[in-house]
C-alpha cells in the first residue's frame, strides 16, 4: 500500500503540471491518459489519490475548453471527457460513508464559488457533482473510521457539512447556469443539482427562507405544470414524513403570510423605504410561487384565505400612516394574485398540447381554487378601496416645509432613492401598493363577478386618473417628487383599465366627458395627460434622473391608453360603436412626442415608447379605414427623424436582449408605413427613411448574428406583403442570402 501511495503522489504532480501545460496538446493528452485509466479495475488507488489533487488541479483542468472539442454538437450538451469524468467519481465515491461523500459533493461544488466556470466547465462540474450522488448502495460506515483513511491520504479530518452549507453551494452553483441563456443548457445543469439536492438533503431540515431562494434559482418553466423538474421537486419536499405536523414544509408555508406580514424590519421602526419593499416583493413572490408547487388540498388554501378575510376586514380601522403592516399584506395578497394569472396564462397558452385533466394544480382545480379566492377578495374588497382613498391624500399633500431635509438634498436620486423624508416616503409607497393592490383584486374579480363592490372599485380607479391628470404640481420639489409618485400609482391603475374584459373603462369616460357631442372618446383623456406630465417634466423642479424615472412611467401609462382600442376594438359588444377612439391630429401629436423622447429614452422605457410608435401607426392606419399605400399624415421628415432618433436608441442599448430588437424592427418597419413607396426612394436628401434604416441595420448587423437574423425574418414578411418594395433591397437581399440568414420567398 505505502508503494501504491508514493506512486500516485507522483503520478499527482505530474499530471497537475500537464494540466496546467502551455501547450494544449499536451494538455489533452495528460487529461486522456488521466481519464481513459480504467479506475473499476484499481479502486484501492482511486481511494487513496490524494483529495487536494482531485478538489484542485483536476477540477480546473476539467475547465479547460480544449478537453470539450464536441460540447454542444447537435444540442448535446455534454463530451467524451464529461462522460469519462462522471465515470472516474462514481468510482472515487464508490466506499464512501454517507458523511465522508456529502463533504466531497460540498466541496466540489464550492469551486463555482471559487472560480469563473464556462460554459463546458460548468456542466462538467454539475456532472461530477452529481456523479458523486449516483449510488445504488452507500456505505454506512462511521464517519469517525471513514475519516482515519481520509487522514491517512490527505493529512486532515474533513468538517461535518450542514444541510444549509451543501445548499448553500448548490444555490450558487444554480445561480451561475444563469450566465448561460440556452434554456436546454441551463435544464441540465438544473437536474444535476436537483438530483444532489434530493439525494442527500431533507427539504425540512432547511430553514423556509434559504429553500425559497433555492427553489427561485431553478427557471420557473422547469417546474410548472408539466415542467421536466416538477414531479422530482414535489417528491424531494414531501420524501420525509417522520417530522411533526408543525414542522413540514407545507406547515411553514401556510403560516408563512401570517408572520410575513407581522415581523418587523427593526424592532421599533415602522418606516420602510423602495430597497425594503422590493425584498418583500421578492420574498412574497418566492412564497407564492412554492406555495402552488407544494399544495395539494383546497383545506390548505382555506386556512390562508381565512388569514386575508380576517386581516382584509382590519383594514378599516388601519391608519394610513405608513405603518409596514398594511403594504405587507398588500404585497402578499398581489403576489398570490399574480402567481395564480401566471399559472392560468401558461395554462391557456398549452391547452392544445397538454394532457387531458392538467387544469388542475396537485390535485386541484385551477378554475375552483380561482373562484374561492374570489370569494375572499370580493370580501375584503370595499375595505381595500377605502383604505387606498385615504393612503392616496399623501399625494396632494400641502407640505408646511417647502425645503429637502439635509440629508437628503446630498441624494443623487435613482429608482430606488425618492428625494423625501423617510416617513413620507413611506406614506408614498402605502398610496402606491394600495392602489396597485386595489387594481389587480378588481381585474381578478371582475370576470367572476362584477357585483357592486367591483364596480365602485373601478369608478375609484378612474376618479384616481383624473385627480392625478388634472392636479397641480406645488412649485417646489418635494410636490414634485409627490406627483411622480402619483404617477407610478397610474401606471398600475392603466395597465389594468386598459385590459378590462368589460365595457367599464370606456362607459367611465364617455359618463366623465363634458362634450356629450365629442366625437372621439379618448382624445381629452390622452390630451390632459400629456399636457400635465409634459408640464411636471419641463416646468417642475425634479432632478434628472428623477425626470427619467417619470419618463418610464409616462410611457407605460401611454402604452396603456393606446392600448384600450385593441381591448375595444376585439370586444364584440362594441361593435355598434364604430367612430375611432383618437382623432389623428391627436395621435400625431403622440407621434411628435415620442420623436422628441426617443434619443434621451432609459433603457426601462425602450419596449413602452417603442410599442406606443407601433400603437399609434397602427390606429392611424385603422382611421384611414385600412387603406393601402396611404401616408397616414405622416411625412418624409417625420419618419427620417423616427428612422434617426430610433437608430441612436438602439445604439445605446443591451444588444444581448431579443426583445428591443424585436419592437424596434416591429415599430419603425411597421406594415402600415412600409407600403409607401416614397419611404424607400433615394433622392436629393438621400435614401428614404426606412432605406436608410435597413442599411444601418444591416451593416451593424454583420457583428450580430441575432440582429441579421430578426432583421431577415421580419423583412422576408415585408416583402412578400408588399413584393414593390423589392426592387429598392436588391443588395441588401444579396447579403443576406450570403449570410444564408434570409428565408426562402419564392
Amino acid at each position: 500500500m505505502e508503494s501504491w501511495e508514493r506512486i500516485l503522489y507522483w503520478m499527482a504532480v505530474l499530471w497537475e503540471r500537464g494540466f496546467s501545460h502551455e501547450n494544449p496538446q499536451v494538455r489533452c493528452l495528460v487529461m486522456q491518459s488521466f481519464l481513459d485509466i480504467a479506475w473499476e479495475r484499481y479502486k484501492v488507488c482511486t481511494h487513496i489519490i490524494p483529495r487536494g489533487f482531485v478538489l484542485g488541479p483536476l477540477i480546473r483542468g476539467l475547465n479547460d475548453v480544449v478537453h470539450h472539442k464536441d460540447f454542444g454538437i447537435g444540442g448535446a450538451y455534454s463530451s467524451k471527457t464529461i462522460k469519462d469524468a462522471q465515470r472516474f467519481f462514481r468510482t472515487y465515491t464508490h466506499n464512501l460513508a454517507r458523511c465522508d461523500r456529502i463533504h466531497l459533493v460540498w466541496s466540489l461544488a464550492s469551486a463555482a464559488k471559487q472560480d469563473s466556470f464556462g460554459r463546458a466547465g460548468l456542466m462538467t462540474l454539475a456532472s461530477c457533482v452529481a456523479s458523486c450522488t449516483r449510488q445504488s448502495e452507500t456505505n454506512d460506515v462511521p464517519c469517525a473510521i471513514s475519516g482515519k483513511a481520509v487522514t491517512k491520504c490527505d493529512g486532515c479530518v474533513p468538517t461535518e457539512v450542514r444541510p444549509t452549507d451543501l445548499l448553500d453551494v448548490l444555490w450558487i452553483l444554480s445561480e451561475r447556469s444563469k450566465q448561460h441563456f440556452n434554456p436546454k443548457y441551463r435544464l441540465k445543469v438544473c437536474e444535476q443539482v436537483i438530483q444532489v439536492a434530493t439525494s442527500l438533503i431533507n427539504a425540512t431540515e432547511i430553514p423556509l427562507n434559504q429553500l425559497l431562494h433555492f427553489i427561485a434559482t431553478i427557471p420557473r418553466e422547469f417546474t410548472d405544470y408539466i415542467g421536466p423538474l416538477r414531479v422530482v421537486v414535489q417528491k424531494w419536499f414531501f420524501q420525509k414524513e417522520e417530522c411533526s405536523p408543525g414542522d413540514t414544509l407545507l406547515s411553514k408555508l401556510i403560516d408563512f403570510s401570517a408572520t410575513f406580514v407581522s415581523q418587523k424590519r427593526n424592532e421599533g421602526s415602522n418606516v420602510f423605504d423602495d430597497e425594503d419593499v422590493d425584498a418583500w416583493e421578492a420574498e412574497a413572490r418566492r412564497w407564492a410561487r412554492t406555495l402552488l408547487l407544494v399544495t395539494e388540498e383546497e383545506e390548505h388554501l382555506k386556512r390562508i384565505f381565512r388569514f386575508l378575510e380576517a386581516y382584509g376586514y382590519k383594514l378599516s380601522e388601519q391608519c394610513p400612516s405608513g405603518d409596514f403592516i398594511p403594504i405587507k399584506f398588500f404585497i402578499i395578497v398581489l403576489s398570490f394574485i399574480e402567481e395564480l394569472e401566471l399559472r392560468q396564462r401558461k395554462l391557456v397558452c398549452r391547452s392544445n398540447t397538454i394532457l387531458r385533466g392538467s387544469d388542475t394544480l396537485n390535485g386541484l382545480v385551477l378554475d375552483d381554487l380561482n373562484k374561492m379566492f374570489t370569494e375572499s377578495l370580493l370580501l375584503i374588497l370595499e375595505n381595500m378601496v377605502a383604505f387606498s382613498k385615504l393612503s392616496c391624500s399623501i399625494f396632494w399633500l400641502d407640505v408646511d416645509n417647502k425645503d429637502l431635509p439635509p440629508s437628503i438634498k446630498g441624494k443623487l436620486g435613482g429608482p430606488s432613492q425618492r428625494r423625501l423624508a423617510t416617513s413620507i416616503t413611506s406614506s408614498v409607497l402605502q398610496g402606491i401598493w394600495s392602489m396597485r393592490c386595489v387594481s389587480s383584486v378588481a381585474s381578478w374579480c371582475n370576470p367572476y363577478n362584477s357585483d357592486d363592490s367591483v364596480s365602485s372599485a373601478f369608478s375609484v380607479l378612474w376618479d384616481f386618473y383624473l385627480n392625478v391628470t388634472h392636479h397641480s404640481t406645488i412649485a417646489n420639489e418635494i410636490g414634485a417628487e409627490l406627483h411622480l409618485a402619483a404617477y407610478e400609482a397610474l401606471a398600475y391603475v392603466l395597465a389594468v383599465l386598459s385590459t378590462a374584459s368589460s365595457t367599464q373603462f370606456l362607459d367611465f369616460v364617455e359618463a366623465k366627458q363634458t362634450d356629450q357631442a365629442h366625437k372621439f372618446s379618448l382624445d381629452i383623456l390622452v390630451t390632459t395627460f400629456l399636457d400635465n406630465i409634459n408640464h411636471l417634466l419641463t416646468e417642475g423642479t425634479l432632478t434628472r434622473s428623477r425626470r427619467a424615472v417619470l419618463m418610464t412611467w409616462k410611457w407605460l401609462c401611454m402604452d396603456s391608453l393606446l392600448s384600450i382600442s385593441s381591448c375595444y376594438s376585439d370586444n364584440e359588444s362594441q361593435m355598434k360603436r364604430l367612430e375611432p377612439l383618437f382623432s389623428d391630429s391627436t395621435l400625431r401629436c403622440i407621434f411628435l412626442d415620442i420623436i422628441e423622447s426617443l434619443e434621451n429614452t432609459g433603457e426601462n422605457s425602450v419596449l413602452s415608447i417603442l410599442r406606443c410608435v407601433r400603437s399609434v401607426l397602427r390606429l392611424l392606419h385603422l382611421n384611414e379605414g385600412n387603406t393601402i399605400f396611404s401616408s397616414l399624415g405622416i411625412s418624409y421628415e417625420m419618419m427620417m427623424q423616427l428612422a434617426k432618433s430610433s437608430w441612436i436608441l438602439h445604439l445605446n442599448c443591451n444588444k444581448r436582449r431579443v426583445a428591443p430588437i424585436a419592437a424596434l424592427l416591429s415599430a419603425v418597419l411597421h406594415p402600415a408605413i412600409f407600403c409607401n413607396l416614397e419611404m424607400h426612394q433615394t433622392n436629393e436628401k438621400g435614401p428614404g427613411p426606412l432605406k436608410w434604416f435597413v442599411e444601418n441595420l444591416l451593416n451593424e448587423g454583420s457583428k450580430s448574428p441575432r440582429t441579421i437574423r430578426l432583421a431577415a425574418l421580419h423583412l422576408s414578411g415585408l416583402w412578400l406583403m408588399y413584393p414593390k418594395t423589392l426592387r429598392f433591397y436588391m443588395e441588401e437581399l444579396k447579403l443576406l442570402s450570403l449570410y444564408g440568414s434570409v428565408l426562402h420567398i419564392y
